[in-house]
């Protein structure tokens, strides 16, 4: 992960720093197996920001490996959002193949 967020940050020019700045709250269960709604359920406010002040009006962007059900990256943006993020783009790597006709991934809607 560290090598891929560093991709990314060269891509967005020498502006971006990384900086992890999300942890867990609490326990999860493994992903595997579960479902959309049962994904989301498991990763319900699991996350939070370890410093706020590295988060708090400025514009971030969540890495991730592999997006599934989008859950991992809801609760992420959910996290830098309630710490006072400016905005949240978001970077992944792949995406797995869509199992249902769904389209809408379950993101909170931008505020700009």
């Amino acid at each position: 992960m560290l090598v891929l967020t560093r991709r990314v940050a060269r891509i967005l020019g020498p502006a971006v720093a990384v900086a992890p700045a999300l942890t867990m709250a609490h326990g999860t269960a493994d992903q595997a197996g579960l479902d959309r709604s049962g994904r989301q359920a498991n990763l319900r406010s699991a996350m939070q920001v370890r410093q706020v002040e590295r988060v708090q009006g400025r514009d971030c962007v969540l890495v991730d490996d592999v997006l599934t059900s989008g859950a991992t990256l809801s609760e992420g943006q959910r996290a830098l959002q309630a710490a006072g993020a400016r905005r949240v783009g978001m970077a992944v790597c792949m995406v797995t193949q869509r199992r249902s006709a769904t389209l809408a991934l379950p993101l909170c809607p931008s505020s700009d």
